[in-house]
């Protein structure tokens, strides 16, 4: 089975482990688990050259770089769709 993800999801599975460390139990965090889970799940990934585009601005802009690294290493394993 096969996914095309928005940013939405892209940011939640991105979110997963650093929320458990703040809030193990907390509403997001289970949210979050559900969305990595789920995207780890799946035999393939998709999402779109946008969606790239506007995760890797925000993590830049936030100067999070561990977390550029767990994206470029989603981006390796999925398939970026271009847009035309």
């Amino acid at each position: 089975m096969s996914y095309l993800l928005d940013t939405n999801i892209v940011s939640a599975w991105l979110s997963y482990p650093a929320s458990s460390k703040r809030r193990p139990g907390g509403p997001k965090t289970l949210a979050y688990k559900r969305a990595h889970d789920r995207v780890n799940a799946v035999e393939e990934v998709y999402f779109s050259a946008l969606t790239r585009w506007e995760i890797e601005r925000g993590l830049n802009w936030k100067g999070w770089d561990k977390r550029l690294l767990d994206f470029a290493g989603l981006c390796r394993q999925s398939r970026v769709l271009r847009l035309d």
